[in-house]
């Protein structure tokens, strides 16, 4: 069985480099482009779809399966962390509101644990990826995860102990089970 995770198509807060988390952010046309391109190269024996609940994974995922016309489960647990009260601000402005956190948010190995801003720890979110990731090893079948980048830099930790650093928009990351 394997698990091809896709994170969700580009959005106006990608483009301006903002922290998006739990925002509900639409697709730009960018984004729905980079979708549509996106499904030729996706296998053909998916059997199912996951995906998070958030706006911009949810049009991802609709426009995919307007073609593949697969059963499709929505998640709260596939969220993007919440960064509290930095959503929305670009990296730039983190960096001069809070000079000494930029790197710990940025931390790609997710390895703290603390509240940023009334958002989420990474305890949170790894609680939540844990249940998705024991719940996908049990599947038969081949299945296919939308999501954000963060959460699938740490299913992939979950699923293969493997980090991966840079989960661009619309790549297919495939891992086998």
């Amino acid at each position: 069985m394997s698990l091809y995770f896709i994170r969700h198509g580009k959005t106006s807060y990608n483009q301006s480099g903002r922290l998006t988390g739990s925002v509900n952010v639409p697709l730009n046309a960018a984004g729905k482009r980079e979708v549509k391109n996106i499904i030729k190269k996706l296998p053909k024996n998916i059997k199912e779809i996951w995906c998070s609940d958030l706006l911009r994974a949810r049009q991802t995922c609709y426009i995919i399966n307007k073609e593949l016309n697969l059963p499709v489960k929505y998640t709260f647990n596939l969220r993007g962390r919440s960064f509290g009260s930095l959503e929305g601000k670009t990296w730039e402005q983190v960096t001069e509101m809070y000079p000494s956190q930029q790197l710990r948010l940025k931390d790609k190995k997710q390895q703290y644990n603390y509240h940023p801003y009334g958002g989420d720890s990474v305890g949170d979110i790894k609680k939540r990826v844990k249940k998705v990731c024991a719940c996908l090893k049990k599947k038969n079948h081949d299945v296919l995860v939308i999501t954000s980048g963060g959460v699938i830099r740490l299913l992939r930790y979950a699923c293969d102990g493997r980090i991966r650093l840079n989960i661009r928009n619309c790549l297919v990351h495939k891992l086998n089970l």
